[in-house]
């Protein structure tokens, strides 16, 4: 049952009123006379602390606003109507300041960690001069969790034992966060404050911490009117305000050796969490670990930042930095790979860690992968045969070959995932993903996708896969369709009318297999939730890359990304043959 559900005779409701400016200073608000039964609740009206638990977040804006659609004021009633009414008269006056709204253009450091790992190969020693220098700058984009149901949350005072106490039904990854979030708010005990979790539905960690934030509004607004009081937020209201997956900007630059080995990687990460660090540390250090855990980078220097600017907070999405640092890490071996003139899946397997190496299994004389999950995945896939073909099409540039053979490429990744239990070693995922460019309209179609996943004992195997199978496809769209932007501050209605989902008619041909290690013991299935995030945009991006033969670096691509780099290879192509054919005449 979700909240909406939720029978509740007789319960108030609520309209935040929220700011329409981006930065400044909270001035005055105005509003109507309200009638009696309707109620105005304002920070000032806060008992306890107005701050989200564990965060720097206002329940309500007090002296400043920090983004477009910050609750400033609520409005509580028995008629919703009447509420939205009366909240399209409220008017929040702000002194306005200059607004940051770009990660690009963010400059206010929330929490940086600089750290260094690792050492230069032994077989490099004493190598000098003809050093090779790759570097890139790999950007991702924020995604909408596109919750089952709207965030909401429905409070009521009750009589548990002899002190008043408050019920909170909601939706909540951690209903301990919501119990002591609206501890601290109302100023009650904690043993006082009761927490019924209702349907979670899909949610992709996008109700760790915001269903606290609604709990803690739906209760204040509780204690002040002494009713029981529903706050569903509406569809709309959810998209333009509730948190997104975290944007970020990442830029790469390894030194190798002649031999292609790697001696020195230097990594400038910023991770874009809007107005509020919420979680910004957990984010920093599963960026790190991403990077850092799976291959050999020689010296590895690292600089990884949360930045502020002045949008909705972000969050986690299926995981907390893992994704976007896996998505980064493997573009950039791609591009090393295509300096060295190496396939992907042999330079990765050579540049494995020792204790990753073990359980990918690599034959240490041939230097291959064999029964693990590298192997599986190259074979079911038919990785080398036609990454070996696509990438001879590639190379010639026979026009008369290209007006028959469709455009494919064809991408693998690697990755390690996130634990709740950090004493324990992550699961491990192998990808292979294949695609073909529609010379017409420039759309990429996934011919298949190739999913091997070594894990500890899976105790509901069917679980598992319908899991990855779902976060796959969520993977795809991020990939792919879901392109957000924020615009002067929101992502206004009518960029929300236009969010695209990756249709089911669309979904592509997934395979999905499972290498268990029962000597890890029994695999948490959620666990698995993160893996497809942190492989699928890598592998695809690598396969778009060879099937058009540029160099992506971020994502979403779409087909109008597409059309743009075919449109201007064509160019130059033309250009070349004009400028072949004029020098010929002369």
């Amino acid at each position: 049952m979700f909240v909406d559900d939720i029978p509740a005779p007789g319960a108030y409701r609520v309209a935040i009123i929220r700011s329409a400016s981006a930065r400044g200073k909270l001035t005055s608000m105005r509003c109507p006379l309200l009638k009696a039964g309707y109620t105005l609740i304002k920070a000032e009206d806060v008992p306890g602390e107005n701050r989200l638990f564990e965060s720097d977040m206002p329940i309500l804006a007090s002296d400043a606003v920090s983004y477009i659609g910050e609750p400033v004021a609520l409005l509580v009633g028995p008629d919703r109507i009447k509420l939205d009414e009366y909240a399209a008269q409220c008017i929040v006056e702000v002194e306005e300041e200059e607004a940051c709204l770009s990660l690009s253009s963010a400059e206010t450091v929330f929490c940086k960690k600089e750290m260094e790992w690792g050492n230069p190969p032994k077989q490099a020693a004493g190598e000098e001069g003809g050093e090779i220098v790759v570097e890139g700058n790999y950007e991702t984009g924020i995604q909408e969790h596109w919750y089952s149901e709207a965030h909401g949350a429905l409070a009521e005072i009750t009589d548990h034992g002899p002190e008043e106490s408050i019920l909170i039904r909601t939706a909540s990854q951690r209903p301990d966060h919501v119990r002591q979030a609206v501890s601290n708010v109302l100023n009650i005990d904690v043993e006082h404050i009761f927490v019924e979790n209702v349907e979670i539905g899909i949610h992709f960690d996008g109700k760790i911490w915001h269903p606290s934030l609604i709990a803690c509004l739906a209760a204040l607004a509780a204690f002040k009117t002494r009713k029981p009081v529903k706050l569903q937020l509406k569809r709309q209201e959810d998209y333009l305000f509730s948190p997104k997956r975290a944007a970020s900007a990442i830029r790469i630059e390894s030194v190798l050796s002649p031999e292609g080995y790697v001696l020195e990687t230097r990594l400038d990460m910023k991770i874009g969490l809007g107005a509020y660090a919420i979680l910004g540390e957990r984010m920093l250090e599963t960026a790190a670990a991403a990077f850092s855990s799976v291959y050999k980078m020689g010296k590895l220097r690292a600089k990884i930042s949360s930045m502020r600017y002045d949008v909705p907070p972000a969050g986690p999405f299926a995981g907390y930095g893992s994704a976007f640092a896996s998505f980064a890490l493997e573009r950039h071996i791609s591009k090393i790979c295509d300096a060295l003139d190496e396939d992907g899946e042999d330079w990765r397997g050579l540049r494995l860690l020792g204790k990753v190496k073990s359980r990918f299994k690599i034959d240490e004389r041939t230097k291959a992968p064999v029964d693990s999950i590298a192997g599986a995945v190259s074979r079911k896939s038919g990785y080398k045969r036609k990454w070996a073909v696509y990438e001879l099409l590639r190379r010639r540039g026979d026009k008369e070959t290209e007006r028959v053979l469709p455009q494919r490429g064809i991408g693998i990744a690697f990755a390690l995932g996130e634990t709740r239990d950090e004493a324990e070693a992550g699961p491990m995922a192998a990808i292979v993903v294949e695609v073909e460019i529609d010379r017409i309209n420039c759309e990429a179609k996934i011919r298949g996708v190739w999913l091997v996943v070594s894990s500890g004992r899976l105790n509901d195997k069917a679980k598992a896969k319908q899991m990855l199978r779902r976060s796959l496809i969520a993977a795809i769209g991020w990939t792919s369709t879901e392109k957000i932007k924020y615009e002067r501050g929101r992502t206004t209605p009518e960029i929300s009318a236009l969010y695209q989902i990756l249709p089911v008619s669309e979904t592509p041909p997934i395979s999905i297999d499972f290498i268990e290690e029962p000597e890890k013991g029994a695999q948490n299935e959620d666990d698995l939730e993160s893996l497809p995030f942190c492989v699928v945009p890598a592998a695809y991006t690598q396969a778009i890359s060879q099937a058009v033969d540029h160099h992506f670096e971020r994502i979403p691509i779409t087909g109008q990304d597409i059309w743009r780099v075919m449109n201007i290879v064509s160019r130059q192509e033309e250009s070349a043959d004009k400028k072949a054919g004029e020098e010929g005449g002369a």
